[in-house]
C-alpha cells in the first residue's frame, strides 16, 4: 500500500479501546488514518497495514457517534397500561461490559460480532410481591423480572450484578 505523506496522518498509538481487527479482537499499537477516514495498522502505511475498524461506529446521519454507555430508560405511560416494556442489553465480549440500551443503539451494535445482545420482557403489573392463597404462590413481578434476569445469566454473565432492583419502574 502506498500513498503520498499528504493523505495519511502523523502515527498514533491506541491501548486496545479504539480499533478493532476484522476478527472482533481489540487493536493494541501504532495506526494512522487515511484521507478518507479509513484507519490502518502500523506508523505508515505498507504492504503489512492491515485495515482496524473504529470503536466508534459513525452513524449515518450527521456523522454522530454512537457511544457504548448507558442511556437513560423509562418506560411510558402506554407501557405502564400495557404491563410491560422491553429492556435492551449489550455486552462487549472483549473487556465484558454491560450496558442497557434504548433499541436504536441496541439494533447498531448488535450487528457486531464482538457484542452479545439481549432484549428481556420487563413486568410492571402489580403486585409486585408474591402472594400466597392457600397452597398456591402467585408470583408477583419482582419475582417474574427476577427469573427473567437469572436466565439471562447465560448469555450475558454478569448482569445479575447490573440490575440491582428487580421492581423498578413499577408504578
Amino acid at each position: 500500500m502506498y500513498l503520498p505523506k499528504s493523505k495519511y496522518s502523523k502515527p498514533k498509538y491506541t491501548r486496545g479501546d479504539l480499533f478493532i481487527l476484522k476478527n472482533g479482537d481489540a487493536y493494541t499499537g501504532w495506526y494512522f488514518e487515511t484521507y478518507d477516514k479509513k484507519y490502518f495498522t502500523g506508523k505508515q502505511p505498507s504492504k503489512n497495514s492491515k485495515p482496524i475498524i473504529a470503536f466508534r461506529e459513525n452513524t449515518a446521519s450527521g456523522g454522530s457517534e454512537i457511544k457504548f454507555t448507558n442511556d437513560i430508560i423509562k418506560p411510558t405511560q402506554a407501557e405502564h397500561e400495557q404491563g410491560y416494556f422491553y429492556r435492551y442489553f449489550i455486552q462487549d465480549i472483549r473487556n465484558k461490559s454491560i450496558v442497557e440500551v434504548k433499541l436504536e443503539k441496541y439494533n447498531k451494535f448488535s450487528t457486531k460480532n464482538y457484542i452479545n445482545s439481549e432484549k428481556v420482557k420487563w413486568d410492571l403489573t402489580t403486585p409486585v410481591d408474591n402472594v400466597k392463597k392457600g397452597n398456591y404462590i402467585y408470583f408477583g413481578s419482582e419475582a417474574k423480572n427476577k427469573e427473567t434476569i437469572l436466565e439471562l445469566e447465560n448469555n450475558i454473565p454478569g448482569i445479575v450484578n447490573i440490575v440491582k432492583s428487580y421492581s423498578e419502574f413499577i408504578k
